[in-house]
Protein backbone atom coordinates (compact mmCIF):
# COMPACT_ATOMS: atom_id res chain seq x y z
CA UNK A 1 0.00 0.00 0.00
CA UNK A 2 1.17 3.50 -0.71
CA UNK A 3 0.02 4.84 2.65
CA UNK A 4 2.06 2.41 4.77
CA UNK A 5 4.43 5.20 5.82
CA UNK A 6 1.60 7.25 7.30
CA UNK A 7 0.18 6.22 10.66
CA UNK A 8 -3.46 5.71 9.74
CA UNK A 9 -5.86 3.87 11.96
CA UNK A 10 -8.69 3.97 14.41
CA UNK A 11 -8.11 5.64 17.77
CA UNK A 12 -6.71 3.03 20.13
CA UNK A 13 -9.15 3.86 22.92
CA UNK A 14 -12.19 3.44 20.67
CA UNK A 15 -10.84 0.20 19.24
CA UNK A 16 -10.20 -1.14 22.76
CA UNK A 17 -13.79 -0.32 23.74
CA UNK A 18 -15.18 -2.15 20.70
CA UNK A 19 -13.02 -5.19 21.39
CA UNK A 20 -13.96 -5.22 25.09
CA UNK A 21 -17.68 -5.04 24.24
CA UNK A 22 -17.35 -7.83 21.68
CA UNK A 23 -15.19 -10.27 23.66
CA UNK A 24 -15.24 -9.09 27.29
CA UNK A 25 -13.73 -12.25 28.78
CA UNK A 26 -10.70 -12.51 26.51
CA UNK A 27 -7.36 -10.78 26.60
CA UNK A 28 -6.08 -9.54 23.27
CA UNK A 29 -2.36 -9.20 22.54
CA UNK A 30 -1.11 -5.81 21.36
CA UNK A 31 -0.02 -7.29 18.04
CA UNK A 32 -3.55 -8.61 17.56
CA UNK A 33 -5.02 -5.18 18.30
CA UNK A 34 -2.68 -3.69 15.70
CA UNK A 35 -3.76 -6.30 13.15
CA UNK A 36 -7.45 -5.66 13.87
CA UNK A 37 -6.81 -1.94 13.40
CA UNK A 38 -5.08 -2.57 10.06
CA UNK A 39 -7.99 -4.74 8.93
CA UNK A 40 -10.47 -2.00 9.84
CA UNK A 41 -8.47 0.56 7.87
CA UNK A 42 -8.29 -1.73 4.83
CA UNK A 43 -12.06 -2.36 5.02
CA UNK A 44 -12.78 1.38 5.15
CA UNK A 45 -10.44 1.99 2.20
CA UNK A 46 -12.20 -0.69 0.16
CA UNK A 47 -15.64 0.62 1.05
CA UNK A 48 -14.58 4.18 0.21
CA UNK A 49 -13.10 3.23 -3.16
CA UNK A 50 -16.23 1.34 -4.17
CA UNK A 51 -18.55 4.09 -2.92
CA UNK A 52 -16.48 6.63 -4.87
CA UNK A 53 -16.77 4.48 -8.01
CA UNK A 54 -20.54 4.28 -7.56
CA UNK A 55 -20.82 8.04 -6.97
CA UNK A 56 -18.83 8.62 -10.18
CA UNK A 57 -21.24 6.41 -12.09
CA UNK A 58 -24.04 8.61 -10.70
CA UNK A 59 -22.04 11.63 -11.94
CA UNK A 60 -21.61 12.97 -8.41
CA UNK A 61 -18.53 14.46 -6.79
CA UNK A 62 -19.80 13.74 -3.28
CA UNK A 63 -20.21 10.28 -1.76
CA UNK A 64 -23.67 9.99 -0.20
CA UNK A 65 -24.93 7.29 2.13
CA UNK A 66 -26.78 5.70 -0.79
CA UNK A 67 -23.45 5.04 -2.50
CA UNK A 68 -22.08 3.30 0.59
CA UNK A 69 -25.26 1.28 0.97
CA UNK A 70 -25.15 0.21 -2.69
CA UNK A 71 -21.55 -0.98 -2.23
CA UNK A 72 -22.41 -2.76 1.00
CA UNK A 73 -25.13 -4.77 -0.78
CA UNK A 74 -22.71 -5.98 -3.49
Amino acid sequence: MADDDNEVGLPQKGLNMIIKETVPDLRIANETRDLINQCCVEFIRHLSREAQRISSEDQRKTIYHEHVQKENKN
